[in-house]
């Protein structure tokens, strides 16, 4: 998303909203009921790292929505960099879900 509003992608919010939104809903749902079948993953390190690496990303998703949304009714263009630091961001907390699935498949 945030490649798509630097390239100035009109229905980037259309996009957000049909795809982007209704597949991160779904998967917290998915999410909230793998959690509720195992909930002693809780007790672990890794488990914590995973969740705030997929908290990150949920900031990231609905900032990059407020973004869209923002672009697509008013036409605001924000500066280059804060594109490249929401693409930033969204790449940290991918790396920390991953070193979160490495870690908890060494214990």
């Amino acid at each position: 998303m945030p490649y798509l509003l630097r390239q100035k992608f009109q229905p980037a919010y259309k996009l957000y909203l049909k795809f982007q939104l209704p597949v991160m809903i779904l998967a917290l749902i998915l999410g909230g009921f793998l959690l509720s079948t195992n909930p002693e993953k809780m007790r672990s390190g890794w488990f914590h790292m995973k969740l705030t690496g997929v908290i990150g990303l949920i900031g990231c998703d609905i900032w990059s929505g407020l973004l869209a949304r923002q672009f697509s009714r008013y036409g605001l263009q924000k500066r280059q960099w804060v594109y490249f630091l929401l693409q930033g961001l969204i790449l940290f907390f991918i790396f920390v879900i991953l070193a979160g699935i490495l870690l908890g498949k060494k214990g």
